[in-house]
């Protein structure tokens, strides 16, 4: 392998000592641990360094999109959290592969561009059926057994598999882990531009050249793309988002309550029509939580013109959220909807249903599902909505009433765990939670959901209420 020579490339310029030392961080933790740091504990150890981790992480080089909106871009990090949005205590930090190498992890990078290649030789030697289309993986047991003694030392499969999933590599074909740390890894066309890749240098160029293509393939699509450099059309898309505005001011109020109805927040859902059943079902878990959702089949009157539909929506909407399910990446109308939001600077979270998401700012990855049910989707959703200042409130407090007249035990241990993975609450909420734990019997006084209420409680420093005199203290 051919070491790094600083040059033109922004991956390969020197670093500051802080840089050097967050690097540094990230790779000690995951020696440590063979898993990737959350934020909280990141953030921590740079306060007790001396420095912002916020801003240094900020600071590292990457290719592709500088602004963090538009565009592919990749550095020596990644950040598993929302388009937009501030990193939050439970967001998990890593480093790239280039960031491996960057902090002194030469081995770890070894191993993964040869497991690079075996995917690589994978689909090269693949014979299509002409009468059936099989899926190509690449699984970790096929791959340790072509590994030495010495490299299957280095790292578990899912420490290996922790460093894959994060690399554009990986971003198509899908995968995923098993409980016992065995991995599956989709293997698809775009993998081929690795294939003459050996060293480090060859991968960084690859990367290099997949961010400058894809700066031009949102030049050529999404709606506020202008000449000119593209990290300058930010400027554009601030206009359009200005543009964006006035026009939604012009619909009528009675065409919007036709689209949206009265929800706390509008959430349009970007998806595969192939989908479209799945993502009915996880519409309807978020209207039940009083929280309106767009699904663009469900939601457009026939007699009216559906991409004028799909634009009105997209112009009303407060948010997007795009279901990454298998050749998400590949859709034309995905990547438009999700520009579009990009544009109008709304947030947005990428969930990763069987599809990494890829195309997109790297360090704002959104979290791949296990869990691939509607409850689970739309719990997701609304836990990322208690993060918006704009709505946070109102949804948390959407979240309480479900668990206050959840009907049976199933139902109340399900919107007690959703207001779990809210995480801090204020002393009001938490108030709120002792109260529908004490006047709603499919909680009180031990059934399933009250485990949860008082796993919630306990991380808050209170004990879960015994006596139902304390509902009239609290509320009386």
């Amino acid at each position: 392998m051919s070491d790094l020579s600083e040059g033109t490339n922004p991956l390969q310029a020197t670093l500051t000592e802080e840089q050097n030392t967050l690097l540094k961080l990230l790779l000690d933790t995951f020696n440590e641990y063979r898993t990737w740091p959350l934020w909280q504990y990141v953030e921590q150890k740079c306060d007790d360094a001396g420095f912002d981790g916020a801003a240094v992480l900020a600071s590292l080089p990457i290719v592709g999109s500088k602004q963090g909106f538009y565009g592919l871009n990749y550095g020596l990090t990644w950040t598993q959290g929302t388009l937009g949005a501030s990193h939050q205590p439970g967001d998990p930090v890593g480093l790239t592969v280039v960031g491996l190498y960057r902090a002194g992890a030469v081995e770890y990078v070894q191993l993964f561009l040869r497991v690079l290649a075996m995917a690589c030789e994978k689909l090269r030697s693949f014979i299509p059926n002409p009468q059936e289309a099989i899926t190509l993986e690449l699984t970790s047991t096929e791959v340790y057994s072509e590994l030495s003694d010495d490299q299957k030392a280095l790292l578990a499969p899912h420490a290996l598999y922790a460093v894959i999933q994060h690399e554009p590599a990986g971003w198509s074909g899908g995968g995923g882990t098993t409980a016992e740390g065995e991995w599956r890894w989709g293997i698809t066309r775009p993998i081929r531009r690795y294939q003459d890749v050996r060293t480090i240098d060859d991968y960084i160029g690859e990367i290099t050249a997949l961010t400058n293509e894809h700066a031009q393939q949102v030049a050529d699509t999404v709606p506020f793309a202008v000449p000119g450099a593209f990290d300058s059309r930010i400027e554009a898309a601030n206009g359009y988002a200005a543009e964006a505005a006035q026009l939604a001011q012009q619909l009528s109020a009675d065409h919007a309550a036709d689209l949206w109805g009265n929800g706390i927040v509008r959430v349009f859902i970007s998806h595969l029509a192939s989908e479209r059943a799945f993502v009915g079902e996880v519409s309807d878990e978020l209207n039940g939580l009083g929280i309106s959702s767009f699904v663009a089949h469900d939601n457009i009157d026939v007699s009216r013109e559906w991409q004028d539909e799909i634009e009105r929506a997209l112009r009303t909407a407060d948010v997007l959220v795009g279901l990454v399910h298998p050749n998400f990446s590949e859709s034309f109308w995905t990547q438009q909807e999700i520009g579009w939001a990009l544009g109008r600077e709304i947030p947005v979270l990428l969930m990763g249903l069987g599809e990494v998401p890829r195309g997109f700012p790297a360090r704002y990855q959104a979290p791949m599902l296990r869990e691939l049910t509607a409850w689970k989707v739309a719990s997701t959703i609304a836990v990322w909505l208690t993060r918006m200042e704009q709505w946070g409130l109102a949804v948390v407090d959407a979240l309480v009433h479900d668990l206050e007249t959840a009907s049976s035990f199933a139902s109340a241990k399900d919107a007690a765990e959703r207001l779990k993975g809210v995480g801090k609450l204020t002393p009001a909420v938490l108030d709120a939670i002792e109260h529908a734990y004490l006047s709603n019997d499919q909680l009180y006084p031990n059934h399933v959901g009250a485990k949860v209420v008082e796993a919630i409680l306990e991380v808050h420093g209170r004990t879960l209420p015994r006596d139902k005199e304390f509902l009239g203290q609290k509320r009386g």
